[in-house]
């Protein structure tokens, strides 16, 4: 019943019984005998082990006591360095007479501390941790006697007498390393501060561990000892007497709130700031947290129109509405001066050292996400005026998102050259700046490789690089650029034809990040595609309308809605985007009037869209949907067929434009349509070869869906023509669709090549 089946305690209960003589070894006949008399007097008593293990650490010389008391109140691991600190030569000069410490020192003339450690670990107290040098005790219940070595009363006492004393000793170095453990001894004897300049002192300390606990991403931990450095503070005077810190705590506060989700804690710290703030510019870091977390929260005409009204009084005024006019100009200047500049002359310059100029730096990369969706005429001023900064003021680490922006620009109006460049040269101000690259990254990626980079690099270096831009975005705070990052990989990995058994999961993991953090925008963005990925994978059976409710177009999910009338959008983008996916499964299901109702719905997508990976997505599969029209010649009048050839040779054109950078990402889809238009021209030979170079192509760079695609075409026109290997190449095709993920295709051709047999 003592030991309660553990292990460990009847290891040290019988351990405890041999050494005080309860059982003792017969030499001679091997075998043990108890006694009765010691174990009265000794055990009999005993109410749990931890009295037994209490009773052998005090048989332990004082210094051993003193060391294990210490190393009790310090934690579970016996840090030599800190605990040296404690046993200096002078054994604590510095501590205040008639506190627990000073009385504790009082008892030892000398304490050797490696001396000590060597005797606890002999008496099997302490153990060394597994490849390392440090110690740690041997059982929680082991440290527990420890601690209660003094009576609990005390131990409030004791807490703040070491982290008093720590204070001391320690240098402005140590005591940054060891800020928490400083910190955790004053708060567990935070009963025992009565003075206020010690509650300050205290503050100050809960200030600097919440920056560092920042630095680490603990954010639950830094609210925590940020809230107990205000708790400490009297809040009626704390801005009168100490200003500078308690406007630390409250805009730290604010940032940390703003990382953990908790909007409303933001709000709340920045409400205390705009009260009691001496001036404009102690509140530009909690109105620059609300700029950012009205974005998140969808409220992007807020964001906005506090982003101008700030810019405003700093003294830099943006246009609410710009007219084109104004756009162009600025894209001219804009332009000319990149003509003039080479890239070292611009990365090498000096750094910005205007702290107006960097608070502008500032608000402006905040708007550039809420102007980029809902007020599309001012996100390219917003990035030119960022590059222009960069320019005539210096270099900061904001001039990254500044070339990306610029650059993001430049990429929708088809400068893919200048565009590129512009965000290589964001990727080196990442480089110089490398302290705070992780604050850049998940921005510069959306920019770069979310867009820009499509038409330069291939789609698994793009998809590896968004992937990365997800990771640090959640990991340092930057959640809504994380989550755009991980919405474009996901589903990017879709439109690239990978497959989709392994995208599958992955996408519902990134739907449950999503909502789990409130991210609605991005999540119905993604659901759409993972509703047509259901469809393919035979999950859901209706191409038209499955459980989002976003792919039946008229409306879009009533949530979806509130949350775009909220952020002042419209639903554009979302129904272009479902236009794609249904008109993606309704060719797959071989409804090709319904597919090409959507390819019309869908056409403005690069308007709508941009060169996101959204466009040769949509091109492709318009091009594909004209060409099946076009075999069904008893349905189309001849007007509808030149309408049909029109459209498809526009997208072809527009591959073998795109292509140009990066073919890779695009030659195997210019040789699937050119291998539709032969079929067409009744060229069958010509038309197999293309399709078979579509599916080398599409094989080498991993473009599952265009190789199940070109292998059923093949096998399409060799049925026409009455060429060979039809059923092979048939086979092949409901393989290939199987290897991709999409079974409910797969299942439809088995089906109809068993009827034809």
């Amino acid at each position: 019943a003592r030991t309660k089946g553990n292990v460990f305690f009847m290891v040290q209960f019988l351990k405890a019984l041999f050494e005080d003589g309860v059982l003792i070894k017969d030499p001679t006949n091997h075998t043990w005998m108890w006694d009765d008399d010691i174990w009265g007097a000794k055990f009999e008593n005993a109410n749990s082990i931890l009295d037994l293990t209490a009773a052998r650490i005090k048989k332990l010389p004082d210094d051993c006591q003193m060391l294990l008391l210490y190393a009790a109140c310090l934690g579970t691991e016996l840090d030599e360095d800190l605990l040296s600190k404690l046993f200096v030569d002078s054994l604590m000069v510095g501590a205040e007479e008639k506190s627990v410490l000073y009385e504790l020192a009082e008892s030892v003339s000398h304490v050797d501390l490696d001396h000590a450690i060597d005797q606890c670990a002999a008496e099997g107290v302490i153990i060394k941790e597994a490849h390392s040098s440090n110690y740690r005790f041997l059982h929680d219940q082991v440290k527990e006697a420890a601690y209660n070595l003094v009576a609990p009363s005390e131990h409030p006492s004791l807490h703040v007498s070491l982290g008093r004393f720590l204070c001391k000793v320690l240098t402005r170095d140590e005591l940054e390393k060891y800020i928490f453990v400083v910190l955790d001894q004053m708060s567990l004897g935070i009963e025992c501060i009565f003075a206020d300049a010690e509650k300050v002192q205290l503050a100050s300390l809960c200030l600097l561990a919440g920056k560092k606990a920042i630095i680490s991403s603990d954010f639950k931990t830094s609210l925590q000892v940020l809230e107990l450095g205000l708790g400490l503070l009297e809040l009626r005077q704390c801005w009168r007497d100490e200003y500078h810190l308690t406007l630390g705590l409250y805009n730290t506060i604010a940032q940390v709130t703003c990382c953990l989700g908790d909007f409303k804690g933001t709000d709340e710290a920045a409400k205390a700031v705009a009260e009691n703030a001496r001036s404009y510019n102690d509140q530009l870091p909690t109105l620059m947290l609300q700029i950012y977390t009205y974005a998140i929260r969808m409220r992007m005409k807020d964001s906005i129109e506090l982003g101008l009204d700030v810019l405003q009084q700093l003294g830099e005024p943006m246009p609410r509405n710009p007219a084109t006019h104004q756009i162009l100009f600025e894209l001219f200047k804009v332009k000319r001066i990149l003509k003039r500049r080479n890239d070292a002359s611009i990365v090498g310059l000096p750094d910005m050292t205007d702290q107006a100029k960097l608070s502008i730096m500032g608000i402006l990369n905040l708007l550039l996400a809420p102007s980029f969706t809902a007020r599309p005429k001012l996100f390219p001023l917003v990035a030119f005026r960022l590059f222009k900064l960069t320019l005539n003021h210096g270099a900061s680490a904001v001039s990254s998102v500044a070339c990306s922006g610029t650059g993001l620009v430049l990429a929708n109006i088809g400068d893919h050259d200048t565009a590129y460049r512009l965000g290589q040269l964001a990727l080196l101000f990442i480089g110089r700046y490398n302290a705070v690259r992780n604050d850049w990254i998940p921005r510069v990626y959306v920019g770069h490789y979310g867009v820009i980079s499509l038409a330069k690099e291939p789609i698994g270096n793009v998809l590896e690089k968004l992937a990365h831009g997800q990771q640090v975005g959640l990991e340092c705070g930057d959640v809504e650029m994380g989550f755009i990052c991980l919405h474009m990989c996901r589903v990017y990995s879709f439109h690239a034809g990978y497959s989709l058994v392994d995208l599958e999961p992955k996408m519902k993991v990134a739907l449950d990040q999503m909502k789990a953090q409130n991210q609605t925008l991005w999540y119905e963005m993604t659901h759409i595609c993972y509703e047509g990925l259901l469809v393919l994978l035979g999950i859901a059976n209706d191409p038209a309308v499955t459980n989002g409710c976003l792919m039946t177009l008229e409306t879009g999910s009533e949530k979806l809605t509130q949350v775009l009338q909220t952020a002042n959008m419209d639903l554009q983008m979302f129904m272009c985007a479902a236009a794609i996916y249904r008109m993606v499964t309704a060719y797959h299901s071989g409804d090709f009037q319904l597919a090409l109702e959507m390819a019309k719905r869908s056409r403005n997508a690069r308007k709508i869209l941009g060169t996101s990976m959204y466009v040769p997505f949509q091109v492709c599969y318009d091009a594909l949907t004209c060409m099946a029209l076009l075999r069904q010649q008893h349905v189309v009048s001849p007007i509808r067929k030149r309408r049909l050839l029109s459209q498809t040779r526009n997208c072809l054109a527009y591959f073998k434009k795109t292509a140009a950078g990066v073919p890779e990402n695009y030659l195997h889809k210019i040789y699937l349509i050119e291998g539709e238009l032969l079929a067409f021209q009744r060229k069958p030979a010509q038309a197999v070869s293309k399709y078979q170079q579509a599916q080398i192509q599409a094989r080498k760079h991993g473009f599952l869906e265009i190789v199940a695609i070109a292998c059923e075409q093949e096998a399409l026109v060799r049925r026409e023509f009455g060429m060979a290997e039809q059923s092979r190449c048939y086979q092949k095709a409901i393989r290939r669709y199987e290897e991709w993920g999409a079974f409910a295709k797969a299942i439809r051709m088995k089906q109809s090549m068993d009827e034809k047999l």
